[in-house]
């Protein structure tokens, strides 16, 4: 049993620090992946909406996922993220200063 919660753990050490989340007056850049590299980026103007999905556990512990609804119907999930309202807060204030 020890083992297997073992390895649970370990996957997640690996996912959080190999997840990088960047959000720059420009666009937004998520790269995941340690041997495989995976990364996401939207310029703010193709940016529709943002969708946050929390589970109750992540309400409790403050992480979820966050979906991108971008220009064209293109749609870019961020996955197990901490603090994803303030995460899209923040993006939804530099978007619509940029538009402004």
């Amino acid at each position: 049993m020890f083992f297997i919660g073992a390895i649970f753990l370990l996957k997640a050490a690996i996912y959080t620090f190999t997840t990088e989340l960047a959000l720059t007056n420009k666009r937004i850049i998520a790269k995941f992946g340690l041997i495989s590299r995976k990364t996401i980026e939207l310029t703010h103007k193709n940016v529709e909406s943002l969708s946050v999905n929390q589970d109750i556990p992540g309400r409790i512990f403050n992480f979820g996922s966050i979906r991108i609804n971008g220009t064209g119907g293109s749609k870019a999930p961020i996955r197990k993220i901490s603090a994803p309202l303030d995460f899209r807060m923040k993006a939804n204030d530099i978007i619509e200063s940029e538009q402004s």
